[in-house]
């Protein structure tokens, strides 16, 4: 990976899918920004992310929850879990209180509709007066949250689709960050190429679904920046899941490894403790090595110890500058 691709991928990745208070706590502590589910929000998770963006400055990402409302059916979507009206008022509830705790550091998904593009702009129409309130929150779009709005695949090329999107919200292409769909009805490169070149010079982009480790991830950015310059990318992907669970032979997963570490070193911990101590020391060797494996360095920080986990959950020590969190 490239080195500016590298210091990209640091500092705008988003964890998502989390799903507990120590989660999001091990994340912020990591160095990387906080992924949740409208779908997963319960009272104390959403307390703490509000603590996270309060005490860290940490950046929230915040889905609507619609990806799980289609599912992969014999190489179509189909729709298994279909939202209600009482749904997205529930959702929208969660974005006007986030907007007020975290104002710019909120990045909140508008309504959609995975692969329906008809479906996607009949909700941004429906619920533009709410969603244009959300960045006037605090007296000033500016401090406002990110809106990102979905551009989904169909019979409108993204550009037109794009166009659509900004007349039902009553918004200006410089007032959203265009989500592109990179897993379910992913985004062929072509498609991102091309719609990318219709856009200013410092659009903003999100990548939905895809993150540093995917193989497809340097070649989609490296398309934005060539096309647009000055783009703002930033991307969301499930992390935690992948560095969990134990092999056939009972070898564990980066993880597990560290939270059975934790578990011995704190015998009757909370759960959520595990999970939070866990994640800070393997997503904070991760994000350094990120950087420091791809050429980063920075002249003004000392060598000291980083620490690393190994497979068998023992914590090993290699010589270099400190963990930074990037934002």
């Amino acid at each position: 990976m490239r080195r500016h691709i590298a210091e990209l991928a640091a500092g705008g990745y988003f964890a998502s899918g989390l799903s507990d208070p120590g989660e999001v706590r091990g994340v912020t502590l990591a160095g990387y920004h906080v992924g949740i589910s409208c779908s997963e929000l319960r009272p104390r998770l959403l307390e703490e992310v509000e603590a996270c963006v309060r005490e860290h400055s940490v950046r929230v990402f915040v889905d609507s929850g619609a990806f799980s409302e289609v599912a992969v059916v014999g190489g179509g979507l189909a729709t298994v879990r279909p939202l209600s009206a009482a749904d997205w008022e529930r959702r929208l509830s969660t974005y006007e209180r986030l907007a007020r705790s975290c104002g710019p550091n909120a990045y909140l998904v508008a309504p959609d509709k995975v692969g329906d593009q008809r479906e996607t702009l009949a909700r941004l129409e429906r619920y533009a007066p709410r969603l244009r309130a959300l960045r006037l929150v605090h007296g000033d779009a500016w401090f406002g949250p990110h809106l990102i709005v979905p551009v989904q695949r169909g019979e409108l090329p993204m550009t037109e689709f794009a166009t659509r999107a900004c007349t039902a919200l009553g918004l200006g292409e410089d007032d959203v960050v265009w989500g592109i769909p990179m897993k379910k009805g992913a985004t062929p490169l072509r498609e991102l190429t091309l719609f990318a070149r219709s856009c200013p010079p410092d659009a903003a982009f999100h990548l939905l679904g895809m993150g540093p480790a995917s193989p497809r991830f340097e070649v989609a950015v490296l398309s934005l920046m060539a096309e647009c310059p000055e783009a703002r990318i930033t991307f969301d992907a499930v992390r935690v899941t992948a560095l969990v669970g134990r092999g056939d032979g009972g070898s564990a997963r980066p993880l597990t490894a560290a939270q059975d570490a934790v578990r011995r070193e704190e015998p009757g911990a909370a759960s959520s403790r595990v999970k939070r101590v866990a994640l800070e020391r393997v997503l904070g060797a991760e994000s350094f090595a990120l950087l420091a494996d791809n050429g980063w360095v920075d002249a003004e920080l000392p060598p000291s110890p980083v620490v690393v986990p190994e497979s068998n959950g023992q914590m090993s020590l290699l010589a270099g500058p400190p963990a930074v969190t990037l934002r």
